[in-house]
């Protein structure tokens, strides 16, 4: 990571310090409209910092800044992604990985800032102490630079062609074996 910035974590006490800066970093990689990130932070950010085993990194510069976070919280039967990816997993006959899980939901670095280690420090150290068995999430599908991050950490292909919607992208839903990214990352 670039010398002079710093990992802070996200809790109910501080989140309205680093919203703006979150929704600026989501709104530019995601190159969104004004509205749209409004609609991230209001309908996802906003509610997904109550649920139960919430936990969430910013990386902010020398004058603080937001230039990347990540968060994700524990994975539970009835909540919107976990029942509406079961049935590719059980499809695919990994279902059980739904069981004791972590959500990673976002990771996400400031284009000006991608290349120098801050995603990879997000998500190391945000997934270095979880205490769930396993961590999961969806991404493009294909060979795309955060797929190429998470496999070199460890995560494992459980769905392709994973859609959202109809007719919508593409995604891979992964798995990651905590205990053993965790033990990787000790030298285990």
């Amino acid at each position: 990571m670039i010398p002079g910035t710093m990992l802070v974590s996200v809790t109910a006490e501080n989140t309205a310090r680093y919203r703006a800066g979150i929704g600026q970093v989501y709104q530019d990689v995601w190159k969104t409209d004004p509205d749209q990130t409004t609609g991230f932070l209001e309908r996802a950010f906003d509610r997904h910092t109550r649920y139960a085993g919430f936990a969430g990194l910013v990386a902010v510069d020398p004058h603080e800044r937001v230039v990347g976070f990540t968060y994700g919280y524990r994975s539970e039967p009835g909540g919107w992604w976990h029942e509406l990816v079961k049935p590719a997993l059980a499809a695919n006959g990994a279902d059980d990985w739904l069981k004791d899980a972590f959500e990673f939901v976002e990771l996400a670095v400031d284009p000006d800032w991608q290349g120098q280690g801050i995603g990879g420090t997000l998500h190391d150290t945000l997934l270095g102490e979880r205490p769930e068995r396993v961590a999961l999430l969806s991404t493009a599908e294909g060979e795309t630079p955060a797929q190429a991050m998470y496999r070199k950490r460890g995560w494992v292909s459980l769905a392709e062609g994973f859609q959202y919607l109809p007719g919508g992208e593409l995604c891979s839903l992964l798995g990651l074996d905590l205990a053993a990214f965790q033990a990787r990352q000790n030298g285990r």
